[in-house]
């Protein structure tokens, strides 16, 4: 499946935010930047991406999001997360101005 393919088929407004985070896959962790976000994946960059199909847990101050590697462009590669995050539980500092679309009650 190629990138455009699944990038057409995205659901959630991503909004770009720049933030060097911490991944951890398994045991080993590995620096990441977050390109942009949404409330169901994101776009990251990494000097060694890990394999499509891969659980990997993001980890930045008190949020931990576990996710699952969907695309890999180069450095950049795409999760899905698990679960949709909540933006009121999203630290303040990393959305430096991102929005997200209001979750259905």
């Amino acid at each position: 499946m190629s990138v455009n393919s699944i990038l057409s088929k995205r659901t959630s407004r991503r909004s770009r935010v720049v933030l060097v985070t911490e991944a951890r896959q398994g045991v080993s962790s590995f620096a990441v930047r977050v390109r942009d976000l949404s409330i169901s994946g994101a776009k990251l960059e990494a000097k060694i991406p890990p394999p499509i199909g891969t659980d990997v847990h993001l980890l930045h101050e008190t949020l931990e999001i576990r996710c699952r590697v969907t695309w890999i462009d180069g450095d950049y590669f795409g999760v899905e997360f698990h679960f949709p995050l909540d933006p009121s539980e999203i630290p303040a500092g990393i959305l430096a101005g991102a929005q997200f679309p209001s979750i259905p009650a």
